[in-house]
């Protein structure tokens, strides 16, 4: 298939992410952008994307379990129809155009936005000359790169120290490749608008939070509404459905402890 010059990709992996994708691609699409889903589910067909009005969105469907999701992550770049890939993890949505993302990778390789506390283990990192609390960490909700010969190795360095982490920690394994491919990689340290995270919210003033061009919401209730939203649209249609009964109690209630904080935050903010 012929490479498309830019555009959006996610990982859905399982009905629950597959839905949130959606409802992701459904607000990169206001903004003219190709967006393409890598799912393993079958349901997710041209007839549901054509439902939801998605027609500049494309389906690459994987027959894999649901465990390999973040292994085509960390090797998104032999799975993407684009020579300039935004990656968006499936929890995001998009409030403003990401032309200025693509700009980006006009004059550099690879950004990412810098995580605001390091990993503490030290198992984590890989030969490194000092500690890994001193260490830049990375958070991999949101990517973007450009296709050449120095990316593609630092997939594949990507890809097997995941692999030596026994396939569970893709974030630090980016950081060691990050390190790995310092002199090759030309790297951009995105600012937080656009990977904008609750706690990145409370460590931030307002003013930020109007700025926001990808909001990575990573909460579960949110989760929840966001598979709603698609499943309401989709009523007709036979796709799984997804409810608060998939969350133990003690995530509720540690979502509502962290609403209040994050409330309380926002008023001595104003």
């Amino acid at each position: 298939m012929t490479k498309v010059h830019c555009g959006v990709t996610y990982v859905a992996f399982g009905d629950r992410y597959s839905l949130m994708s959606l409802r992701s691609a459904k607000s990169a699409e206001v903004f003219g952008h190709n967006v393409q889903i890598i799912t393993n589910k079958d349901w997710l067909n041209s007839s549901i994307l054509e439902r939801l009005g998605l027609f500049n969105t494309v389906i690459t469907y994987l027959d894999l379990d649901d465990a390999f999701n973040r292994k085509i992550k960390v090797n998104l770049i032999a799975y993407s129809l684009f020579e300039h890939t935004i990656y968006l993890d499936c929890d995001t949505v998009v409030h403003r155009s990401l032309d200025s993302l693509f700009s980006i990778t006009s004059f550099y390789d690879f950004a990412v936005r810098s995580n605001s506390h390091p990993y503490r283990s030290s198992d984590y990192l890989f030969n490194l000359p000092f500690s890994p609390m001193d260490f830049t960490h990375f958070n991999g909700g949101v990517f973007v790169f450009k296709r050449n010969k120095h990316v593609i190795k630092l997939f594949r360095t990507w890809l097997d120290l995941y692999n030596s982490l026994g396939n569970s920690a893709d974030q630090p394994a980016l950081a060691s490749a990050l390190f790995e491919h310092r002199e090759s990689i030309s790297l951009l340290p995105l600012s937080g608008i656009y990977n904008f995270t609750p706690n990145y919210y409370i460590s931030h003033s307002s003013t930020v939070s109007r700025e926001i061009v990808v909001e990575h919401y990573t909460l579960d209730l949110w989760h929840i509404y966001c598979i709603l939203y698609i499943q309401v649209i989709l009523e007709n249609l036979s796709v799984p459905v997804c409810s608060i009964a998939i969350y133990p109690k003690w995530r509720i209630i540690l979502f509502l402890i962290r609403i209040f904080l994050y409330c309380k935050r926002s008023l001595l903010l104003m």
